[in-house]
């Protein structure tokens, strides 16, 4: 699914440039101590269910000092009257680097770096490095915007986070040092203009585990199978060693990025419900005859219908599904 940039309809404004002003705006020269962002955070508990909701809007109130160095002040508030500020440490632009200390810090650390170029590593999470799959440029409001694309170097065909310069991680502004629970941008604006809205949600706030709505967002649910259905018998088929716990056990990492486990293989999918995807593996053994069959068909999956405790992945010209439903195995994946 392609991501839209757009200036929002009216009634979004009520989220409300508005909410900033008064705020002291710092006194250095990036554009992005114009910006504010509003990220939304949740879990997944049993049966795939939302919970733990919450919203932080993040922005920028005057600036400081620090070993010669000068910085904005990053706060941010996490409720929708915007009641009571949150302080979350000190933030830098040099260059195409942002540099962040922490509340509490004596050091910084390398938030983003917007140098790197395809084929490097960015050594910027807490894994190590990371490998950067894909830089490119995407038009958004007229202007040619870098969009990156990051992976785990032993599995590079997956896509763990996507950065677009000027905006940040689609994961929040935080998220590249701060990775819990699920997290999904919502809406950026800069200087008083929206210049990203997440195109699976309509509000740019959200506290109410009822109004996340996964069916439309998969990421960070994860599902076990429960057979193969074929459509003109009307039978569900099991595969061997669907039994054991971890085996086809699916998890989606993001919006573009599944998890699975094919009898002894560990593997990572990129755009699963597209075309154009990408399957890298890990074995760890030797995998049956019904582990290949099981990749094969997701290899060839062209959507999906995802329902409470149920999601059903169709591949093949006759819609024939692969059924699965709620597992909580590899959740710690997103914790």
């Amino acid at each position: 699914m392609k991501i839209f940039f757009y200036l929002f309809p009216a009634l979004l404004l009520i989220f409300g440039l508005a909410s900033f002003s008064g705020c002291e705006k710092p006194t250095l020269n990036s554009p992005l101590y114009n910006t504010t962002w509003a990220t939304l955070s949740y879990g997944i508990g049993d049966e795939n269910a939302v919970c733990d909701v919450e919203t932080q809007y993040h922005f920028f109130d005057g600036d400081s000092v620090f070993n010669n160095n000068r910085y904005a002040k990053l706060y941010c508030y996490k409720d929708e009257q915007h009641s009571t500020r949150f302080y979350e440490g000190l933030i830098r632009v040099v260059n195409s680097k942002i540099f962040f200390i922490q509340k509490d810090a004596s050091e910084e650390d390398i938030l983003y770096d917007f140098s790197v170029i395809e084929g490097q590593y960015a050594f910027l999470y807490p894994e190590g490095a990371l490998l950067v799959k894909q830089v490119d440029y995407i038009n958004t409001n007229g202007k040619n915007v870098k969009h990156i694309q990051l992976s785990y170097r032993d599995f590079p065909c997956g896509v763990i986070d996507t950065w677009y310069e000027g905006i940040g991680s689609v994961n929040g502004f935080l998220y590249p040092k701060f990775m819990k629970k699920v997290n999904t941008l919502l809406c950026c604006s800069k200087n008083d203009t929206f210049v990203y809205q997440n195109p699976k949600f309509t509000n740019c706030y959200y506290d109410k585990a009822e109004d996340i709505d996964i069916s439309n967002n998969l990421k960070g649910t994860t599902w076990k199978l429960a057979g193969v259905y074929d459509v003109q018998s009307g039978t569900l088929n099991s595969l061997e060693l669907s039994n054991d716990v971890e085996c086809y056990t699916l998890a989606f990492y993001n919006d573009t990025t599944a998890i699975t486990i094919a009898t002894s293989t560990l593997v990572w999918i990129h755009n699963i419900f597209k075309e154009d995807k990408s399957i890298c593996r890990k074995f760890e053994g030797e995998m049956n005859n019904d582990g290949y069959l099981y990749l094969d068909m997701l290899y060839n999956s062209n959507g999906y219908n995802c329902s409470g405790s149920e999601l059903k992945i169709f591949f093949g010209e006759e819609n024939n599904y692969l059924l699965y439903y709620y597992s909580d195995y590899l959740n710690f994946l997103f914790l």
